[in-house]
């Protein structure tokens, strides 16, 4: 059993919006829906930790911790791509039942009437402090004062000083430019 399971669910895209309350409305809605509330109690009583009658109030709770967050999140050519974190506590404690609910809830799709269909996807994780919520270009830790973990930006080498100075007479016989010369 879980302690605490993560709170964190997945990411969403294809959205053409930036607006958090749009988002969060399509996501309620889908998961508010007859068919998905069935699936979630099946999912949730295959878990070890679940009692029949604390089932709705812990669906209640889970609805009402539903959270998104807004990922500025660009593709190649700083084209937007709007992102959104979707947040949930757990109705259950138990790995497998938890793992079960994130896959039935990434495999949905979010419809908004005039803003696309959102779909799950999963952000490249992030090289400075392992995080899933954010790539690396937006990891909060690198703004801290005296964080020496690294930055959003690698800088690069001082390859100016070598102990050899470069010139095609001094590479014969070493490597690519000894066949040139």
């Amino acid at each position: 059993m879980l302690k605490n399971p993560p709170t964190f669910l997945f990411t969403l895209q294809s959205y053409q919006t930036e607006d958090i309350g749009i988002v969060w409305n399509a996501v309620y809605t889908i998961w508010t829906d007859g068919v998905t509330q069935h699936d979630l109690e099946s999912i949730a009583a295959s878990g070890f930790d679940f009692v029949d009658i604390e089932y709705n109030g812990r669906y209640r709770d889970f609805l009402d911790s539903l959270t998104v967050e807004f990922v500025n999140y660009k593709v190649s050519g700083a084209v937007k791509a709007p992102s959104f974190n979707i947040f949930a506590t757990s109705p259950t404690k138990d790995p497998a039942a938890w793992t079960k609910l994130r896959k039935y809830l990434a495999s949905l799709q979010y419809a908004s009437s005039l803003d696309g269909i959102g779909k799950a996807r999963f952000l490249p994780q992030c090289q400075l402090c392992y995080s899933i919520t954010h790539p690396r270009g937006l990891c909060p830790f690198s703004n801290i004062p005296n964080w020496y973990g690294g930055g959003h930006i690698k800088k690069k080498d001082d390859r100016s000083k070598s102990y050899r100075s470069f010139s095609p007479a001094t590479t014969r016989g070493r490597g690519r430019y000894s066949r040139f010369n």
